[in-house]
């Protein structure tokens, strides 16, 4: 008996705790929805501070929101929307007892959530982790093939001090087509990538198809940078140009065949205030011009030797190219070739361990027929 009156007690003393506590519910409604909408109000004004930081960022300088933030906006949704649930509140609706109780309990819960949302969002309120990093920690190597000659070792140097150089601020490398520019600044690419000396390190390959919003979508994937495709282009060139903001960059634009506007694109002058250094491969001295070039570094051919050398090493059988029928022949294809890398270990691989004279007259014909190949 003694423990069923315990339990009975325990029954009664929980029911009369319930009945209380709906009685608060309805004696404090009016409070509790002043207070609700007091701290909503806060909240609201929070979400306002983190809207306009993100549309800052995200407009301006091309940043992307962190995932907390993007779920701490979607939880102020979904409050608002239980507010807007609660209903009127008409003297008709607050008669009932029962409906005051319940509309009191609710504005109690979201309260809660009001109050535990706005300490979530006080950092994000004052710019603090807002935004994921809208740049890799490095830049990915690209393939670099051997550099042939001394010459060109020379001009990679020559290059690389003049991106060293703080007075240099744009640079045109130049020479006609397969003298092997690609082939040096994609070795200095990967040098400045591996040093990290630049913050932002980036390469793009132009070509003579140019097109600025093309160019603009290529170094926003590299910059992870979003843009809008329906926008404008000084809009997505805004939106580039703060990405960049407060970062020392070098850009590498291979194979121009036209000026780029850098501010049409949305690349930052560079200058000597932010350190940054816009470097160019053209076939054409005009275009170094027209691109206001502070500095203007032209690529050459091999010397004969060298080119010689070269052309045997890609042709990979001394026994054949120096055969007495060939090897006459053999060294005006070489020449023909014009001393350009790229031409000479082309061509050379095509007539690798030819052993027929006759194949090698129909090469030098053809070559003689082209006047030059034209490799970029």
């Amino acid at each position: 008996m003694e423990i069923v009156r315990e339990l009975l007690s325990c029954a009664c003393q929980t029911a009369w705790q319930q009945i209380c506590q709906q009685l608060n519910y309805i004696k404090e409604c009016e409070e509790n929805d002043l207070t609700m909408w007091r701290e909503l109000d806060f909240l609201r004004s929070q979400e306002k501070d983190i809207s306009d930081k993100l549309n800052v960022g995200t407009v301006r300088h091309g940043k992307r929101p962190r995932e907390e933030v993007t779920n701490w906006l979607k939880n102020l949704e979904e409050i608002e929307s239980d507010v807007n649930n609660l209903g009127s509140g008409d003297a008709q609706f607050w008669s009932y007892y029962y409906s005051r109780s319940k509309r009191s309990k609710k504005t109690v819960e979201i309260l809660r959530e009001v109050k535990d949302l706005q300490e979530k969002g006080k950092p994000f309120a004052q710019g603090e982790n807002l935004f994921i990093d809208s740049l890799p920690e490095t830049s990915p190597s690209l393939p670099a093939p051997t550099l042939h000659g001394t010459s060109a070792e020379r001009k990679k140097e020559e290059i690389l001090e003049c991106i060293m150089n703080p007075e240099v601020g744009k640079i045109g490398v130049y020479g006609m087509g397969g003298v092997g520019k690609t082939t040096i600044m994609t070795q200095i690419y990967n040098e400045l990538s591996e040093k990290k000396v630049f913050e932002i390190v980036i390469w793009v390959t132009v070509s003579s198809s140019f097109n600025e919003k093309e160019l603009q979508n290529k170094i926003a994937e590299r910059l992870h940078c979003q843009l809008s495709s329906s926008a404008d282009l000084m809009s997505r060139a805004q939106v580039l140009h703060g990405a960049f903001r407060r970062r020392n960059f070098v850009i590498i634009l291979d194979d121009i065949w036209n000026r780029v506007s850098l501010q049409n694109v949305g690349i930052p002058e560079p200058n000597r205030s932010n350190g940054s250094k816009v470097v160019w491969t053209t076939r054409f001295m005009d275009v170094c011009n027209s691109m206001e070039s502070e500095r203007e570094i032209k690529v050459e051919g091999l010397t004969d030797e060298e080119a010689w050398s070269l052309f045997k090493d890609k042709v990979g059988a001394d026994d054949v190219i120096m055969l007495t029928e060939i090897q006459p022949i053999a060294k005006q294809v070489a020449k023909e070739c014009g001393r350009l890398p790229l031409t000479l270990i082309t061509v050379g691989r095509a007539l690798r361990k030819a052993h027929q004279p006759s194949v090698w007259r129909n090469a030098l014909q053809q070559l003689k027929e082209c006047g030059r190949l034209d490799y970029s």
